[in-house]
């Protein structure tokens, strides 16, 4: 979909994810697409590095930099959203999670904005494993983003409604669809699931959960571990890359490329 399609009064679904976020939009005729940041890509990585005490990077150019000021940069800010105490400190300055989380939403509500016009209304999905605390966090961030948020629903949720309309749809208003279907979505920071019940054109959602500690950067982590280790057995004078903060940063990175 071409982003001048997507109009600038619609309400945009946006995923604010542990390792990338994203913003959908619908088109005039209907048609639902993620809309694309202004390099082309769909995602903007979660991540924000501070370069000083007001001025900071976010998306890939922050990933990037990120091996130069290891210790400036923030990540999986995702799973600090409801931690009250939490703080990033950079530059003799603290971040609570809804804070960092705003940044990032401005980043890619701005480039989109670039393209399509404002974004002012939208809908964030988070885990299901999410509690009142991390609902509120999340809205908070929004706010701080200066967007409206007028609602807050369970990521797994938003994948069988979005499934169980299509298929609604595709059978036509005499079809007659039951189905349970188990949904997944396992991301790069959470795995989220949900069992849905589709009976009499309606969707129930029967049950969700979560794991919060389970996604791609997980995996990424303990495949760079397994590297390190691997790279001392072979290399016993060598200095373990995980002892360095730019070393590891730039480990984890090519970990997460194989």
């Amino acid at each position: 979909m071409s982003p001048a399609r997507l109009s600038s009064t619609t309400v945009f679904g946006i995923d604010l994810g542990t390792t990338y976020s994203c913003l959908a939009g619908v088109d005039p005729s209907g048609d639902i697409a993620v809309a694309p940041l202004l390099d082309g890509s769909l995602t903007l990585p979660s991540v924000v590095l501070f370069v000083g005490p007001e001025d900071y990077v976010t998306g890939e150019q922050a990933r990037v930099l990120a091996r130069v000021q290891p210790e400036d940069v923030c990540t999986l800010v995702k799973r600090r959203m409801g931690d009250g105490d939490w703080r990033f400190v950079s530059h003799q300055r603290s971040w609570s999670a809804p804070a960092v989380s705003s940044l990032i939403l401005k980043a890619l509500t701005n480039e989109v904005s670039l393209q399509v016009g404002p974004v002012h209304d939208v809908v964030i999905t988070v885990p299901a494993y999410f509690g009142d605390e991390e609902r509120r966090a999340t809205r908070l961030a929004g706010e701080y983003a200066g967007l409206s948020v007028l609602d807050v629903i369970n990521e797994p949720t938003a994948a069988a409604l979005a499934y169980g309309f299509a298929r609604l749809d595709a059978g036509g208003p005499d079809q007659h669809l039951e189905e349970v279907a188990l949904v997944y979505d396992l991301g790069g920071g959470t795995l989220d699931v949900a069992v849905v019940e589709l009976a009499d054109r309606r969707l129930a959602v029967v049950a969700t959960d979560g794991d919060h500690e389970l996604g791609g950067a997980d995996w990424d982590e303990k495949l760079a571990v397994h590297l390190s280790h691997v790279f001392t057995e072979t290399h016993p004078d060598a200095e373990d890359p995980l002892d360095d903060g730019a070393g590891t940063q730039a480990l984890v990175l090519a970990a997460e490329r194989a």
